[in-house]
């Protein structure tokens, strides 16, 4: 499981709306809500908050580069190791098992642990799975028909679809041979991106998320207050609450996207949410491009927005 520059894998999600039910404040510390989970080793979550999870300012270290993911699933490995599964509270200590990447506040870093933190967070706050909320407050309010958060060992996917391929995250060797990775087990996703979807269901989501139907004003103005990562993301890049904006040749667009071996999924659109543009490539590599796929929807979205064909 190579950590992907977004990892928001398959498909993506807001900030929950449970502080707008004042069931929490984004100022809550991850200690209030999983006490003693996220402790030691240089850990100490009653100074870490809720907000500091969504945009990426925890300083938890993302469990995707630790020795025990980098071991069984970098690679070849990868093959080998892709139906092991994990629980949330697992992928957790994995991330904890490596130390803080600053102290919380004082950086920025994306971090997969980080959104499965805030999905635990989630389960307590609501007595609900994850995937039952997700359900509830999105698929069924949208009429998302393809969109499901996997549970168990779920390995394949519902429904027509295509074949992913990886090549086991060697972006820019083109000699070396793809390989079919379309079932895997996704629970060590979990809230860092697990979920499966359709570019179709996608654009929908952020029609109404972007249109401010998804959020009362106060949390949307939560959301996409955005802080620049410098150096540590993606070029042109801004975040807030678990969306991002881009800045093109012609403006800013916002969304967010993500990958998973096999698959690169990304949404974007301008801010009233009326031009969106939903992709999803089922190869997790470019060759010979800086960034991989990200360089790749760069230019789509140049194209896209700005007319710049040659970008």
């Amino acid at each position: 499981m190579p950590p992907p520059p977004p990892a928001d894998t398959r498909a993506c999600r807001p900030p929950s709306t449970r502080q707008a039910e004042h069931r929490l404040s984004l100022d809550d510390s991850v200690e209030q809500w999983l006490p003693g989970l996220v402790d030691g080793n240089g850990y100490d979550g009653s100074r870490i908050t809720l907000r500091q999870l969504l945009n990426h300012t925890s300083g938890v270290a993302n469990f995707a580069v630790a020795d025990q993911v980098s071991k069984d699933f970098q690679g070849l490995p990868f093959l080998q190791h892709r139906f092991d599964g994990f629980t949330p509270r697992q992928l957790v200590r994995l991330g904890t098992s490596v130390k803080p990447d600053f102290a919380p506040g004082t950086g920025w870093r994306y971090s997969d642990t980080n959104y499965v933190l805030a999905g635990l967070v989630i389960e307590q706050a609501t007595g609900h799975s994850l995937a039952q909320e997700i359900t509830d407050r999105f698929v069924k309010p949208l009429h998302l028909k393809s969109t499901y958060e996997p549970t168990g060992d779920d390995t394949g996917i519902h429904g027509p679809h295509g074949r992913f391929y990886s090549k086991l995250g060697s972006m820019d060797a083109p000699t070396l041979p793809e390989y079919d990775v379309t079932e895997l087990n996704p629970p060590w996703g979990y809230g860092s991106g697990d979920l499966i979807s359709t570019t179709g269901d996608l654009s929908t989501f952020f029609q109404a998320l972007l249109a401010g139907r998804l959020l009362p004003p106060a949390q949307a103005a939560e959301m996409f207050t955005m802080r620049d990562p410098g150096n540590a993301w993606i070029p042109q890049s801004h975040y807030g609450l678990g969306i991002a904006s881009l800045t093109l040749s012609c403006g800013q667009v916002w969304g967010m996207g993500g990958a998973i071996n096999g698959s690169w999924s990304y949404t974007f659109g301008t801010r009233d949410g009326r031009h969106l543009l939903s992709t999803e490539v089922n190869g997790d590599w470019a060759d010979g491009e800086q960034w991989g796929p990200i360089s790749v929807f760069t230019k789509e979205l140049e194209a896209e927005f700005c007319g710049n064909t040659g970008a």
